[in-house]
């Protein structure tokens, strides 16, 4: 009788929320998808910006939820966890990347928890990383960059304004109130991400990162 009530409070609560039946609302999947409305949801209150939200995206789609996905997040223990270790271990990732997928499969555990659904988030396996920094771009690099994009890139007043980029619009961000991390060791401001995503020209904060760090900037 115990599971007979506990099977249909199942069915009800999948159907409620638009699961699949052979998905269940305590699987890993069931848990990514619930808690994914809710990080959307802070995309659209401004606390969490679409780029992250995007990654965590793919990469949910990409790795977590083909290994993951059917099993129920109670079963999923230390073993569990270090065997999708040893799976990511074999493809050519860096130890970065790899530290990125234990931490939204963490993510969503933590989620679960606070759904009851387990009592506590299980122990990770460790992940040394190891700090593979790419070359830096030289100044004549940086600008011979600039100057192929000023090429591609000639816009009137008149475009510029359409683009939201006039100096009307950019004199809005004196100051910041969010921080944006790009690299290890660099952030941009709401200013300086809202020129990249509207100008299209990350390329360019990257640049001017790599320079920054190839000068220091302790002037």
């Amino acid at each position: 009788m115990e599971f007979a009530k506990t099977f249909y409070d199942t069915i009800t609560y999948n159907a409620r929320h638009g699961f699949a039946a052979t998905m269940s609302a305590s699987s890993v999947e069931g848990c990514m998808k619930e808690m994914l409305k809710a990080e959307k949801a802070k995309v659209s209150r401004g606390e969490l910006s679409k780029i992250s939200y995007d990654n965590s995206v793919y990469r949910y789609n990409k790795s977590i939820t083909p290994y993951f996905g059917r099993m129920e997040v109670r079963d999923i223990n230390y073993m569990a966890v270090d065997g999708y270790l040893n799976e990511l271990s074999k493809k050519d990732l860096s130890s970065s990347t790899i530290t990125a997928y234990l931490g939204l499969t963490r993510k969503v555990l933590s989620y679960a928890a606070k759904r009851n659904l387990i009592t506590a988030v299980p122990e990770f396996p460790s992940v040394r990383l190891v700090d593979k920094a790419r070359g830096w771009f030289t100044w004549h690099e940086y600008r011979r960059l600039q100057v192929q994009q000023h090429r591609q890139h000639m816009h009137t007043d008149h475009d510029l304004q359409a683009l939201g980029l006039d100096h009307a619009s950019l004199a809005q961000f004196t100051g910041s109130e969010k921080y944006y991390r790009i690299s290890r060791r660099h952030l941009l401001t709401d200013g300086t991400k809202y020129l990249a995503e509207k100008a299209g020209c990350f390329w360019m904060m990257d640049a001017i990162a790599s320079h920054l760090s190839e000068i220091g900037t302790a002037d």
